[in-house]
This record gives structure tokens, C-alpha cells and sequence, in this order.
């Protein structure tokens, strides 16, 4: 009778009410929570409270609830409004279900722990990938996590970055943005007081209000050769042609993944930095058929050669490879057939099926003590090897 009578008494009066770990106000039988009393750590919120069934996060709701780990929406919301889990410092976690269709912004404002966005699959408006929250499409960005670290390629599929969707993310170091971006909104990447470069495939997009607001100074703006509507700034920061000599190349977590080499061969030394970043793959098939490439030498910093790297460059006689690589993969220098001198550096423990198959030109090899993994067909038909030495640490040949 008691929680009949109160339920009654919010549908005439929506006042605040305090049950549990909650404060809420009811219109038309729906609880909206606003406000969190409760001591922190990892949360539920219930589905109902006195009975009522909660539909709405109010705004703020969460402000500054500091002690906050992580927090589990039910099924059954609808609406999650404006800036509810502000200052939540402490908050790593979000689980959004599949019931939610409305979403507003500053959801997460200086949430830096937050590194995980999680929206149920059956939700049909909203999705994410990789702990960043994006709509159903992912055609546009919604929210990025504050306590993700490094560098961020965003995929392809994204035509916009909303509102405040990257802001106050100091842990964010790079941002690679697909050719398919065409709107920045106000605030996008507001207080991301350690970027340091934005790397455009594209046109310049339209911006809003202040979208690179209290960045450094330095951060720099890189478009791609081509592409229009650059100029020497970009909304209030500096702009360069976006060009490393013959490389094209991504960059994620720190590191550089060199993805083609378009220069015009001969001697050819891999940099160990692009942009003043690690160089520290080389991708699937980057060199691969170039005619004109005679010799390659990798530095050290470089880690893996990933397969067919280097595959059918037929006039490719010498290779040098850095103490750094650990692995050479499968194929990686399969039909170099006039490969004659090759050195394999002291870090590398793997070397992939068929990696040196048909290099026949090929005479002398040796395989370094590091190398524990020696894939199937490794030197096969290599009709002129006379001599292998293989070092006394392998303990797997396929």
C-alpha cells in the first residue's frame, strides 16, 4: 500500500525522491534517476526503483561521483541525457543495453580512467567497436574513451565526428581520419592537451566551435597531397603536406606500420623513424614485385616483416635485417630470385613457411642462434644453396 500511495503521489507532484542509492521523479509512471548517492565501485542500475520502472538518466546524474568503477545500464532505458557521468574519475566501464535510442552529449567529460564503452549488439541505434561508442552504422564517432592511450585510426565507415567526441582525452596522441570524414563537430577534440598530430586522408572537413580548443600549439595538422581545401592553418592550427619521401604508412599506438613503399628502388634503406615515430612493421606485401629494388637494409627498431613483404622482387640481391626483427613472415622473400647475400639479425626467433622459398640464386645462410621456428619450405628451391648453418636454439622446423 505504502509504495501504491507513493507511486500515486509522483504522478501528481514530480518531486525529488531518495530510495536507496538514488534520488529519481516519476512522470507518467517512468522513473528518470537524478542523482547517485551510493558509495562506488562497480554499479547496477536497477531496472525499476519503488516499483517504478526506470526509463531515463537524468543530466548529471552521476557528476562527480568519483568512486564510481564501472556501471551497468538495464535493459528497459531509454534515454541517457547530457553530461550524466562527468568527473566520474574513477569510472573505467560503461555497459549501454539494447534498449537505449537516445543519447546526449558530454556523456563521459573528464572521465579519464574510462577506456571501455560497451553497447549491447541487439541495440539498433547504437553500436561500438574497440571500447569507442559510434551510432548503428558507425557512420559517425559518438564518444571516445579519456583513458584509452596513444594513437586512434578511425575506420573508414565514419563520415562524422560528433560533438565533443574526443574531448579532454590528454592520453590521445595521434588521430588518423579515413577520407570519408566530411563534418568535426563543436568541441570534437577540446582539451586533448597531449596531440600531437591529425593525419587527414581527405578533403578538409566543414568544423564547428573550437574543435582543436586548448591543444598544444604544436599539433599539426598533415593532409594528404591532392585533397582540397587546405591552407597553411586549419581551424587555429598549423597545416603540412602530409608526405614522408616514398612511403605510405599508418601509425597506431606509438608505432609506424609502413604499408607500401612507392619510391623508386635501388638501394634502399628502411627509416627508423617517420614523423618522429618508430617504424616498426613492415606490412603485408609493402615492397612486394618491385622490379627496381636491389638492395634492403632494416634497422633496428624494426620488429616484424609480415607476409610477402618483400615477395617476387626479382632483382633484390642484398638484404640486411636488424637485430630488432623478431619475426620474418611467411613468404616474406619468396621468388627474390637473384637474392645472393643475406643477413639475419641476432633478435629474430621465427621465420615463417616459404619465407626465402625459390631465392635461387641464394648460396650461403645462416640462421641465428635466436631463431627457435624454422616454418615448412623455408629454403625451398633455392637451387643454389650449397650451405646452411642453423643455430643451436631451434627447436621447431615445420
Amino acid at each position: 500500500m505504502k509504495k501504491q500511495l507513493l507511486a500515486i503521489l509522483l504522478l501528481i507532484v514530480p518531486i525529488v525522491v531518495l530510495a536507496g542509492d538514488y534520488t529519481y521523479t516519476v512522470n507518467n509512471n517512468m522513473a528518470t534517476i537524478t542523482g547517485y548517492t551510493g558509495l562506488g565501485g562497480d554499479i547496477t542500475i536497477p531496472d525499476d526503483i519503488d516499483g517504478i520502472p526506470v526509463t531515463t538518466i537524468g543530466y548529471k546524474a552521476f557528476d562527480g561521483a568519483s568512486a564510481v568503477t564501472s556501471v551497468e545500464i538495464p535493459s528497459g532505458v531509454v534515454t541517457i541525457e547530457n553530461s550524466v557521468f562527468e568527473l566520474c574519475s574513477l569510472l573505467t566501464k560503461i555497459t549501454i543495453p539494447d534498449t537505449v535510442t537516445s543519447l546526449g552529449i558530454g556523456l563521459f567529460y573528464k572521465c579519464h580512467s574510462l577506456t571501455e564503452i560497451d553497447v549491447d549488439a541487439a541495440n539498433v541505434n547504437f553500436s561500438s567497436v574497440d571500447g569507442v561508442l559510434f551510432n548503428k552504422d558507425k557512420s559517425t564517432l559518438i564518444a571516445y574513451p579519456a583513458g584509452k592511450q596513444g594513437d586512434y585510426v578511425l575506420p573508414d565507415t565514419v563520415g562524422t565526428i560528433g560533438t565533443r567526441a574526443f574531448i579532454s582525452c590528454t592520453n590521445l596522441i595521434r588521430v588518423t581520419i579515413p577520407s570519408s570524414i566530411s563534418e568535426v563537430g563543436d568541441y570534437a577534440f577540446f582539451g586533448c592537451s597531449n596531440l600531437k598530430a591529425v593525419y587527414c586522408k581527405g578533403d578538409a572537413p566543414s568544423a564547428g566551435s573550437q574543435i582543436f580548443g586548448n591543444t598544444p600549439s604544436s599539433l599539426t595538422i598533415y593532409y594528404v597531397d591532392g585533397t582540397s581545401g587546405w591552407g597553411t592553418t586549419f581551424e587555429g592550427r598549423s597545416a603540412a603536406l602530409w608526405v614522408w619521401h616514398d612511403y605510405e604508412y599508418s601509425i597506431a599506438d606509438g608505432k609506424v606500420k609502413i604499408t607500401q613503399y612507392k619510391g623508386l628502388g635501388g638501394d634502399v634503406v628502411v627509416p627508423s623513424e617517420i614523423e618522429g615515430v618508430p617504424v616498426a612493421t613492415i606490412a603485408n606485401s609493402a615492397f612486394r614485385d618491385l622490379a627496381d629494388l636491389v638492395s634492403i637494409t632494416i634497422p633496428d627498431g624494426v620488429r616484424d616483416l609480415e607476409r610477402e613483404a618483400f615477395r617476387s622482387c626479382t632483382n633484390l640481391i642484398n638484404v640486411t635485417i636488424g637485430n630488432s626483427v623478431t619475426t620474418i613472415g611467411s613468404y616474406a622473400f619468396r621468388e627474390c630470385s637473384s637474392l645472393t647475400n643475406l643477413t639475419i639479425g641476432s633478435g629474430v626467433t621465427e621465420i615463417g613457411r616459404s619465407a626465402f622459398e625459390g631465392c635461387s640464386s641464394l648460396i650461403h645462410v645462416t640462421v641465428p642462434d635466436s631463431v627457435t621456428t624454422l616454418g615448412s619450405l623455408v629454403f625451398n628451391k633455392c637451387s643454389s644453396l650449397t650451405n646452411v648453418t642453423i643455430g643451436n636454439s631451434v627447436t621447431e622446423i615445420g
